[in-house]
């Protein structure tokens, strides 16, 4: 199947429109080969500002591959000035929890940097050490918003800390109810404490995208459970080829980077998309925000590189680098969680 979805978004603003639904292949190799990446091309280096000139700054060697006309520059980047407003611009983790190896990583796109934007994604896991569930979270700050990177991270937090919390205290059995209740309690929070103590008056400049997985430990007993509001999204996982990744939310046919829905939003139970998985059809499962799948969509090379990066579970390090690659148009932020199910793979690679 061959996948086009226009233009790469420079700016949300921008609308375009997409024909893929379905799964997502990546390039065919032989029995037992790595799905190929396209060679990569190098792009004219281009005039720098005189501001760069000052500074020949040294980046580690990367195996990441580059797509289309990439010009690397590490040299451009621009810290935030807003230091108490700011995010890290990587963050990165990576271990077990409860039966689940999850492995994160979240990266300041190139456009933010070299702007000298903050990183606006996040991501966030909570579990019960006597067991329940282990939910994982991303969620995206809206670039028009001016604080959103502080929505972004205090809910994604709070909805995986509330939906462990309500597991545990309610007598509500049902995951997808339980959900809601804990999305409710955390935009709550955000407004009553996170807002009064950012000095924001108006939580919609906290605003962001929010995707949500709860896997139960025990999955012999209850489905997957999938969430999203917004672009942020969810896609399965195998080591099939040619077809490793599949999209758990269709995109359909509208326009797609016009984002109509977001946290916080009092009638989020009208925008919310949930979806019940069956474990047996997948080995893993990726969260990411609309950086990283805008790519999975768009670029053979990427979803290449990303099964081949994805078929074990992996440390920090192997996920910082699998997040590391240079794609021509893709300037966003890059979030995604990835999780294996018990029995995915043995051992963790990227360690020492």
């Amino acid at each position: 199947m061959a996948l086009s979805r226009g233009r790469h978004r420079a700016d949300r603003a921008q609308p375009r429109t997409t024909t893929v639904p379905g799964c997502l292949p990546a390039p065919v190799a032989g029995p037992g080969c790595t799905p190929p990446v396209p060679a990569a091309q190098q792009a004219e280096p281009g005039t720098r500002p005189a501001v760069e000139d000052a500074f020949e700054v040294e980046d580690a060697p990367f195996d990441a591959p580059t797509i289309g006309a990439v010009e690397r520059r590490p040299g451009a980047a621009r810290l935030p000035s807003a230091a108490g407003w700011s995010s890290a611009g990587i963050a990165l983790d990576a271990g077990r929890a409860g039966p689940y190896w999850v492995s994160a990583g979240s990266l300041v796109g190139r456009g933010h940097a070299w702007a000298g934007h903050t990183r606006q994604d996040s991501y966030a896991l909570a579990f019960s050490e006597d067991g329940g569930s282990v939910v994982l979270a991303v969620a995206d700050g809206l670039g028009s918003r001016s604080r959103s990177q502080l929505g972004a991270r205090h809910l994604a937090a709070a909805v995986a800390r509330e939906f462990v919390a309500a597991e545990r205290e309610s007598a509500v059995t049902d995951d997808e109810a339980l959900l809601l209740e804990a999305i409710s309690r955390a935009q709550n929070e955000l407004a009553e404490v996170w807002a009064p103590a950012y000095g924001v008056p108006d939580t919609r400049a906290l605003a962001c995208t929010l995707a949500v997985v709860v896997l139960p430990v025990d999955l012999a007993g209850r489905p997957v459970l999938a969430a999203r509001i917004g672009d942020s999204t969810v896609f399965t996982a195998t080591d099939a080829e040619p077809e490793p990744f599949a999209e758990v939310f269709p995109l359909g046919d509208g326009p797609i980077n016009m984002v109509s829905a977001s946290l916080p939003a009092a009638g989020f139970r009208e925008d919310i998309e949930i979806r019940r998985l069956d474990p047996a059809g997948f080995s893993k499962l990726v969260l990411c925000t609309d950086g990283v799948a805008d790519d999975v969509y768009e670029s053979p090379g990427v979803r290449a590189w990303l099964a081949r990066r994805w078929q074990r579970p992996c440390t920090e390090r192997w996920m910082l680098e699998s997040l590391g690659y240079a794609r021509a148009g893709s300037q966003d932020d890059r979030t995604a969680v990835v999780v294996w199910l018990p029995d995915a793979g043995e051992g963790a690679v990227g360690a020492d």
